[in-house]
C-alpha cells in the first residue's frame, strides 16, 4: 500500500520539511523511510508492506513551528492512507506598561514591528489600557523587534524605541516612562 502524507504549513512554505515513516510490518519486516513533500505539499510513501504499526513524524522541523503531533498509520494492501500535518507557527504576547509623570496612563498607542524568526514581517500597534498596559497578543516569534510609542502627545518627552525579543508561549514585558 502507499501513504500519503498531505502538508499544510499557516505560512504556506510546503518545501523543505521532512516525513519519517517507520514501524514493523505484518510480516516482521522492519521498515524505516523518509519523503519530502513536493511543491503542493504532497509526500509519499509507495510500495509499504502492509501493517498495523505505523508512524509517521515530521523530523527536522524548523525552530518557528510548533511540532506537529506523531501520528499512527495502517498501511493496507492496494490503498492509499491519507495523513495531515499542519505547521503552526510559534508566538508569543508582549506587556507594555506606561507610567507618566502627571499619571495619565491611557491611551498611550505603541507600534511594534520587525521580521520574526520565520522570516515574516510583524507590524502591530496597541493602546494602553486604563492602567497603562498596552498588550501585544499572538506575535510571531523573532529576536530584535522594534517596540516605540507613536502619535506621542506634544506634553511628553517621546521616550527612545527600545528592541523586544518575543518567545513562544511566554510574556515579554517592556516599560515606557514620560
Amino acid at each position: 500500500g502507499d501513504v500519503k502524507v498531505i502538508k499544510t504549513s499557516e505560512d504556506n512554505v510546503l518545501l523543505g520539511h521532512r516525513f519519517h515513516l517507520y514501524g514493523t510490518s505484518l510480516s516482521g519486516e522492519k521498515v524505516d523511510l523518509y519523503a519530502e513533500p513536493n511543491a503542493n505539499g504532497i509526500a509519499e510513501f509507495n510500495d509499504i508492506l502492509i501493517g498495523s504499526s505505523y508512524v509517521i513524524e515530521e523530523v527536522d522541523t524548523k525552530e518557528w513551528y510548533i511540532i506537529p503531533d506523531v501520528q499512527n498509520a495502517v498501511v493496507q494492501w492496494n490503498t492509499v492512507t491519507n495523513v495531515r500535518f499542519t505547521n503552526t507557527l510559534k508566538r508569543g504576547d508582549l506587556s507594555v506598561t506606561k507610567t507618566c509623570e502627571d499619571g495619565f496612563v491611557e491611551g498611550h498607542k505603541f507600534h511594534l514591528y520587525g521580521t520574526s524568526l520565520s522570516g515574516l514581517p510583524v507590524d502591530m500597534y496597541a493602546t494602553t489600557d486604563e492602567n497603562g498596559v498596552a498588550h501585544f497578543e499572538d506575535v510571531l516569534i523573532g529576536t530584535g523587534y522594534t517596540l516605540e510609542e507613536v502619535d506621542t502627545a506634544i506634553r511628553y518627552v517621546i521616550p527612545e524605541a527600545q528592541t523586544a525579543d518575543i518567545e513562544w508561549n511566554k510574556v515579554t514585558s517592556k516599560s515606557f516612562e514620560n
